[in-house]
């Protein structure tokens, strides 16, 4: 009867640690960092938009991907599947933390996605405030500092129009 023995470790070469797959280097490193450092929606988002982008582009060597993947993925998810401009702007920002991240750790040489040309320009639909709006904050915020108030009704928050909404806190 023999003796069972331990199986060796598979020896990794430099290369191959210095170049992971991007799917490892996800699962490994991107979203335990994103798990740590963000909110957990911010987790879900990554792993949505990198899921779609693994489905699209396929998973290889991280120095392997080019820019044109990018942008095949940015006109594949928008023609081909009808997702909106603004969406995928966010998919391509948190696809290319990912590679920035990769590049920061110096597993690749440099990110392939450098640079806001891959973004869709798009304009904000957000609304000017009606003349009636604008009466309704300045009555809520009568005799209050509304620095605060007026930049987050300009970010598209109108629930402070609701009464008792805006308030005050002293920091006394």
């Amino acid at each position: 009867m023999s003796i069972p023995t331990k199986p060796k470790h598979q020896t990794i070469s430099p290369e191959q640690a210095a170049n992971p797959g991007l799917f490892e280097f996800l699962k490994q490193d991107y979203y335990p960092y994103v798990d740590t450092h963000c909110q957990p929606t911010t987790l879900v988002s990554c792993k949505n938009a990198l899921s779609h982008f693994l489905r699209i582009c396929r998973n290889r060597k991280m120095n392997q991907y080019k820019r044109i993947d990018l942008k095949r993925y940015k006109q594949y998810r928008h023609n081909k599947e009808g997702i909106r401009k603004t969406t995928i702007n966010i998919e391509i920002r948190s696809i290319k933390a990912a590679f920035n991240l990769a590049c920061n750790y110096v597993l690749i040489d440099k990110t392939p996605f450098k640079g806001k040309d891959f973004l869709f320009d798009v304009k904000p639909n957000r609304r000017p405030f009606t003349k009636k709006e604008l009466a309704k904050l300045f009555e809520a915020c009568e005799g209050k500092p509304i620095g605060l108030v007026v930049q987050l009704y300009s970010a598209g928050d109108r629930s402070m129009l609701r009464p008792g909404a805006v308030s005050v806190i002293s920091p006394h």
